[in-house]
Protein backbone atom coordinates (compact mmCIF):
# COMPACT_ATOMS: atom_id res chain seq x y z
CA UNK A 1 0.00 0.00 0.00
CA UNK A 2 3.09 2.49 0.49
CA UNK A 3 4.11 1.69 -2.30
CA UNK A 4 0.69 2.49 -4.17
CA UNK A 5 0.56 5.89 -2.38
CA UNK A 6 4.06 6.84 -3.38
CA UNK A 7 3.67 6.44 -6.74
CA UNK A 8 0.41 8.08 -7.52
CA UNK A 9 1.89 10.66 -4.93
CA UNK A 10 5.10 11.74 -7.81
CA UNK A 11 2.60 13.36 -10.24
CA UNK A 12 0.42 14.89 -7.54
CA UNK A 13 3.48 16.91 -6.07
CA UNK A 14 5.02 17.84 -9.77
CA UNK A 15 1.32 19.68 -10.34
CA UNK A 16 1.09 21.41 -7.38
CA UNK A 17 4.34 22.18 -7.45
CA UNK A 18 4.82 24.07 -11.36
CA UNK A 19 2.50 26.93 -10.49
CA UNK A 20 5.16 28.28 -8.10
CA UNK A 21 8.23 27.37 -10.50
CA UNK A 22 6.22 29.02 -13.08
CA UNK A 23 6.20 32.83 -13.69
CA UNK A 24 4.69 34.69 -16.53
CA UNK A 25 7.97 35.85 -18.27
CA UNK A 26 8.93 31.98 -18.04
CA UNK A 27 10.20 30.27 -21.34
CA UNK A 28 11.63 27.44 -19.99
CA UNK A 29 7.93 25.32 -20.57
CA UNK A 30 6.02 26.17 -23.97
CA UNK A 31 2.95 27.82 -24.36
CA UNK A 32 2.13 26.91 -27.85
CA UNK A 33 2.99 23.43 -28.54
CA UNK A 34 0.18 21.20 -30.96
CA UNK A 35 -1.70 18.74 -29.88
CA UNK A 36 -0.77 15.61 -30.64
CA UNK A 37 -1.36 11.70 -30.81
CA UNK A 38 1.29 9.41 -28.42
CA UNK A 39 1.74 5.98 -29.79
CA UNK A 40 2.75 3.06 -27.24
CA UNK A 41 4.59 0.38 -27.04
CA UNK A 42 5.87 -1.70 -24.05
CA UNK A 43 5.13 -4.02 -20.86
CA UNK A 44 1.67 -4.03 -18.88
CA UNK A 45 2.05 -5.39 -15.28
CA UNK A 46 5.59 -6.12 -15.07
CA UNK A 47 5.84 -7.78 -11.46
CA UNK A 48 5.53 -11.23 -11.08
CA UNK A 49 5.10 -11.05 -15.10
CA UNK A 50 4.34 -9.03 -17.63
CA UNK A 51 2.16 -9.05 -20.99
CA UNK A 52 3.07 -7.01 -24.36
CA UNK A 53 1.11 -3.60 -24.47
CA UNK A 54 -0.03 -1.17 -27.09
CA UNK A 55 -1.74 2.30 -26.71
CA UNK A 56 -2.68 5.69 -27.98
CA UNK A 57 -2.90 8.80 -25.77
CA UNK A 58 -3.90 11.95 -27.28
CA UNK A 59 -2.94 15.33 -25.63
CA UNK A 60 -4.59 18.22 -26.21
CA UNK A 61 -3.72 21.90 -26.91
CA UNK A 62 -5.57 23.24 -24.66
CA UNK A 63 -4.63 24.39 -21.46
CA UNK A 64 -6.35 24.82 -17.90
CA UNK A 65 -4.33 27.84 -15.08
CA UNK A 66 -1.57 28.22 -18.39
CA UNK A 67 -0.13 24.82 -17.98
CA UNK A 68 -2.50 21.67 -17.67
CA UNK A 69 -3.36 19.97 -20.30
CA UNK A 70 -6.62 17.22 -21.06
CA UNK A 71 -5.51 13.87 -22.03
CA UNK A 72 -7.58 11.21 -22.90
CA UNK A 73 -6.38 7.35 -24.44
CA UNK A 74 -6.13 3.40 -24.43
CA UNK A 75 -4.47 1.26 -23.00
CA UNK A 76 -4.71 -2.70 -24.80
CA UNK A 77 -2.56 -5.78 -23.67
CA UNK A 78 -2.10 -9.26 -25.64
CA UNK A 79 -3.82 -11.03 -22.73
CA UNK A 80 -7.12 -9.21 -23.69
CA UNK A 81 -7.30 -6.46 -21.00
CA UNK A 82 -8.35 -2.81 -22.24
CA UNK A 83 -7.98 -0.01 -19.88
CA UNK A 84 -9.98 3.52 -21.08
CA UNK A 85 -9.23 6.88 -19.62
CA UNK A 86 -9.02 10.38 -19.26
CA UNK A 87 -7.02 13.07 -16.85
CA UNK A 88 -4.73 15.98 -16.96
CA UNK A 89 -0.74 16.44 -17.47
CA UNK A 90 1.64 18.77 -17.34
CA UNK A 91 5.14 19.66 -19.60
CA UNK A 92 8.38 20.40 -17.79
CA UNK A 93 10.57 21.30 -19.89
CA UNK A 94 13.95 20.23 -17.85
CA UNK A 95 15.93 22.09 -20.96
CA UNK A 96 15.83 23.22 -24.59
CA UNK A 97 14.48 19.59 -25.71
CA UNK A 98 14.30 17.45 -22.59
CA UNK A 99 10.72 16.90 -21.89
CA UNK A 100 9.43 15.23 -17.70
CA UNK A 101 6.00 14.80 -17.95
CA UNK A 102 3.77 13.88 -14.98
CA UNK A 103 -0.13 12.74 -15.62
CA UNK A 104 -3.03 11.93 -13.52
CA UNK A 105 -6.23 9.66 -14.73
CA UNK A 106 -9.35 7.82 -14.11
CA UNK A 107 -10.75 5.12 -16.53
CA UNK A 108 -12.67 1.97 -17.08
CA UNK A 109 -10.51 -1.10 -16.87
CA UNK A 110 -11.58 -4.89 -18.50
CA UNK A 111 -9.34 -7.58 -17.34
CA UNK A 112 -9.59 -10.22 -20.07
CA UNK A 113 -6.98 -13.15 -19.65
CA UNK A 114 -4.94 -10.34 -17.84
CA UNK A 115 -4.27 -8.83 -14.52
CA UNK A 116 -6.88 -8.53 -12.12
CA UNK A 117 -7.14 -5.02 -10.66
CA UNK A 118 -9.68 -5.69 -8.07
CA UNK A 119 -12.71 -3.90 -10.00
CA UNK A 120 -14.25 -2.61 -13.13
CA UNK A 121 -14.52 1.24 -11.96
CA UNK A 122 -12.92 3.32 -10.75
CA UNK A 123 -9.45 3.11 -11.78
CA UNK A 124 -6.40 5.28 -11.37
CA UNK A 125 -3.52 5.87 -13.31
CA UNK A 126 -0.21 7.90 -11.78
CA UNK A 127 2.33 8.28 -14.86
CA UNK A 128 5.67 9.72 -15.64
CA UNK A 129 7.27 10.16 -18.36
CA UNK A 130 10.53 11.70 -20.18
CA UNK A 131 10.58 12.41 -23.60
CA UNK A 132 13.53 14.39 -26.24
CA UNK A 133 11.53 16.73 -28.05
CA UNK A 134 12.34 17.69 -31.89
CA UNK A 135 12.09 20.58 -33.61
CA UNK A 136 8.77 20.14 -35.24
CA UNK A 137 7.03 19.24 -31.99
CA UNK A 138 7.46 15.57 -32.31
CA UNK A 139 8.57 13.32 -29.08
CA UNK A 140 10.15 10.23 -28.31
CA UNK A 141 10.29 9.40 -24.67
CA UNK A 142 9.81 6.04 -22.09
CA UNK A 143 6.59 5.91 -19.22
CA UNK A 144 6.36 4.18 -16.28
CA UNK A 145 2.70 4.20 -14.99
CA UNK A 146 0.89 2.58 -12.03
CA UNK A 147 -2.98 1.44 -12.26
CA UNK A 148 -5.10 0.69 -8.97
CA UNK A 149 -7.99 1.20 -7.52
CA UNK A 150 -7.03 3.23 -4.63
CA UNK A 151 -8.24 1.12 -2.21
CA UNK A 152 -11.85 1.72 -3.66
CA UNK A 153 -11.98 -2.24 -3.14
CA UNK A 154 -11.11 -4.83 -0.97
CA UNK A 155 -8.69 -6.30 -3.41
CA UNK A 156 -6.18 -3.36 -4.36
CA UNK A 157 -3.41 -5.52 -6.31
CA UNK A 158 -2.39 -2.56 -8.89
CA UNK A 159 -0.35 -2.62 -12.43
CA UNK A 160 2.98 -1.36 -13.51
CA UNK A 161 3.17 -0.14 -16.90
CA UNK A 162 6.59 0.60 -18.96
CA UNK A 163 6.23 2.17 -22.41
CA UNK A 164 7.86 3.31 -25.84
CA UNK A 165 6.56 6.26 -26.68
CA UNK A 166 6.43 8.77 -29.78
CA UNK A 167 4.27 11.46 -30.45
CA UNK A 168 3.11 13.31 -33.03
CA UNK A 169 1.79 16.80 -33.62
CA UNK A 170 -1.57 16.79 -35.24
CA UNK A 171 -0.72 20.84 -36.26
CA UNK A 172 1.92 19.47 -38.83
CA UNK A 173 -0.79 16.90 -40.47
CA UNK A 174 -3.26 19.61 -40.29
CA UNK A 175 -0.61 22.17 -42.33
CA UNK A 176 -0.26 19.21 -44.46
CA UNK A 177 -4.09 18.87 -45.57
CA UNK A 178 -5.83 21.90 -45.16
CA UNK A 179 -2.17 24.58 -45.07
CA UNK A 180 -4.00 25.48 -41.13
CA UNK A 181 -1.17 27.75 -39.71
CA UNK A 182 -1.38 27.53 -36.03
CA UNK A 183 0.41 30.96 -35.66
CA UNK A 184 -2.95 32.41 -37.42
CA UNK A 185 -5.40 30.41 -34.73
CA UNK A 186 -3.94 30.28 -31.57
CA UNK A 187 -1.67 33.03 -31.41
CA UNK A 188 1.69 31.52 -31.66
CA UNK A 189 4.87 33.12 -31.85
CA UNK A 190 6.38 30.92 -34.48
CA UNK A 191 4.28 29.44 -37.73
CA UNK A 192 3.06 25.75 -37.46
CA UNK A 193 5.54 23.45 -38.39
CA UNK A 194 8.43 26.03 -38.24
CA UNK A 195 7.85 25.97 -34.03
CA UNK A 196 11.24 25.42 -32.39
CA UNK A 197 11.87 24.96 -28.55
CA UNK A 198 11.53 28.03 -26.68
CA UNK A 199 15.24 28.93 -24.95
CA UNK A 200 15.99 28.95 -21.82
CA UNK A 201 15.56 31.80 -19.15
CA UNK A 202 18.61 33.01 -18.22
Amino acid sequence: MRVTLGLFSLPILGMLSFPALASSDATWYSRDDSDFLEFQLGAFNLLPKNTFAYGLEYHSDIKIFDYVKPIVGILSTAQGAVYGYGGFAVDFYLERRIVLTPSLAVGVYGRGNDANLGKVFPEFRSSIQIAYRFDDDSRLGVEFHHISNAGTSSSNLGAETLLLTYAYPLQKLRNDLFGEDRGHLKGCTNPCGTHKPMPLSS
